[in-house]
C-alpha cells in the first residue's frame, strides 16, 4: 500500500536536486542558482526558469514559482511535470511518484487516496469546460431574456466587448435554461459544477445575474464567475472549489501580441469587467495595448503567462488603494527578470511608482 506522506519523504522525492533531475526540469550540473536548501529550475507549468524547489524544515520538498504562482509539494511537482491534474489524477500521480522511488509494479494496484486530498473540484476540468461552453452558448441565444443585464452592460459601455468575451446575463426566468441543461448533461455533474441547485433542478444563482467565463491560455473555461446587479452581498461569487487559473483575457494574449507587434504594452487591471472597460478605452485611444484582468488583488500572479510577457512594457493599472499597490508590487516582482519596463498608472500627483514598489511588501 502506498502512503502519500511516506512518498514525500522518500528519495528522490525528498531531495530537491535529485527530484528535479529525475523529472528532467533542465538542471545544469554547474547550476549557479543553487540555493542553501534547493535550487531554481524551469517551471513545468509555464516554462520560465523561475521555480524555486527547496526542502522544508519537515524534510519534504516545497515548490514555489515566482513567475506563474504555482505552489505545492513534491507530488504537485510530479503532477505538473507529467501533465497531470494533482487532484483529479491523484491516483496516477502516486503511481508516477512511486515509480521514481523504485516501487515494484505489483504494489501500485493498492493505492489509498485520502478522501480529503486537496479541495473538492466537483467535476473534472474537461467536464467543466464542456458545461461552461454549453452554458455560454445558451446564454448568448437568450440575451433578449435578460434586459436588466443588457442595460447594465450598456450603461458601462462594454456591451459589445462583453458579448465578444462570452459574458452574458441569466434570464429572469431560468426554467427553460435549466431544462435545456438537464437534457444535455447528467444532473449530478451540473450540481457538482455549481450550475444547478442540489436536489432541486433549478439554476443555482438567480440573484447573480451576470455570468463571466474565465479561461486559461488555451481558451478552456476553468470557472464561471457570477455578479449581482443589485446591492446585495457578496457582489461576486465563484463556484465552490474553483477559481480562475489565469488573468481574464489571457486566451487572446498571444494572438494580440503577434498582431500588434513588439512594442505593444500589456495593461493589468483588476477583474474581468474592468478588463473589458479598459480594452474599450484602449481601442478608442488607438493605443497599442492589450489588457489583462487579475482575479484577485491578494493573488495577482496566479497563472501569469510569463513567457508571453518577456521584453514587454507592463502597465500596472490596478486600483489606487493599499491592496492595489501591493498587488502591483507582486506582479512587478514576478516579472522583473523578463519585462522591459514597468509603468504605474495612477492619478497625477501620487507618489512615484518606484517608491511604491520599493516600499510594498512581498
Amino acid at each position: 500500500m502506498i502512503d502519500p506522506s511516506g512518498l514525500r519523504r522518500s528519495p528522490p522525492l525528498n531531495d530537491p536536486r535529485a527530484l528535479c533531475a529525475a523529472l528532467d526540469l533542465g538542471i545544469d550540473p554547474q547550476d549557479r542558482q543553487l540555493q542553501a536548501s534547493g535550487l531554481t529550475v524551469r517551471c513545468p507549468q509555464h516554462g520560465g526558469v523561475s521555480c524555486s524547489v527547496t526542502r522544508g524544515s519537515d524534510g519534504t520538498v516545497r515548490v514555489r514559482c515566482f513567475g506563474c504562482g504555482f505552489v505545492g509539494d513534491a507530488l504537485d511537482l510530479v503532477a505538473a511535470a507529467r501533465g497531470l491534474d494533482g487532484r483529479r489524477d491523484f491516483r496516477r500521480v502516486l503511481v508516477e511518484a512511486a515509480g521514481l522511488v523504485g516501487r515494484q509494479a505489483r504494489e501500485l494496484g493498492r493505492i489509498d487516496v485520502p478522501k480529503d486530498h486537496g479541495h473538492h473540484q466537483g467535476v473534472s476540468d474537461e467536464d467543466y469546460d464542456t458545461i461552461g461552453a454549453y452554458l455560454v452558448d445558451a446564454l448568448s441565444s437568450t440575451v433578449r431574456g435578460a434586459p436588466h443585464v443588457a442595460e447594465y452592460l450598456l450603461a458601462r459601455g462594454i456591451y459589445g466587448d462583453a458579448e465578444a468575451a462570452g459574458v452574458f446575463g441569466l434570464p429572469r426566468d431560468g426554467r427553460a435554461l435549466a431544462a435545456s441543461l438537464l437534457a444535455a448533461f447528467d444532473r449530478a455533474k451540473l450540481e457538482a459544477a455549481g450550475v444547478l441547485r442540489a436536489g432541486q433542478g433549478v439554476l443555482d444563482w438567480p440573484a447573480w445575474a451576470l455570468c463571466i467565463p474565465w479561461r486559461d491560455r488555451f481558451g478552456r473555461i476553468t470557472c464561471i464567475q457570477r455578479r449581482r446587479l443589485d446591492d446585495g452581498r457578496p457582489k461576486y461569487r465563484f463556484p465552490r472549489g474553483r477559481a480562475p487559473r489565469a488573468p481574464f483575457g489571457v486566451d487572446l494574449l498571444a494572438d494580440a501580441l503577434n498582431f500588434q507587434g513588439p512594442d505593444v504594452e500589456v495593461i493589468f487591471v483588476e477583474g474581468a469587467l474592468d478588463c473589458l472597460a479598459r480594452r474599450r478605452i484602449a481601442r478608442e485611444r488607438n493605443e497599442r495595448a492589450v489588457v489583462l484582468g487579475v482575479a484577485s488583488a491578494s493573488d495577482p500572479c496566479a497563472g501569469l503567462p510569463v513567457d508571453l510577457l518577456a521584453k514587454r512594457t507592463i502597465v500596472l493599472a490596478l486600483d489606487n488603494d493599499q491592496a492595489g499597490e501591493q498587488a502591483c508590487a507582486k506582479i512587478a516582482r514576478a516579472l522583473r527578470d523578463v519585462a522591459r519596463r514597468f509603468v504605474r498608472a495612477r492619478p497625477v500627483g501620487a507618489k512615484d511608482w518606484g517608491e511604491a514598489l520599493a516600499g510594498a511588501p512581498q
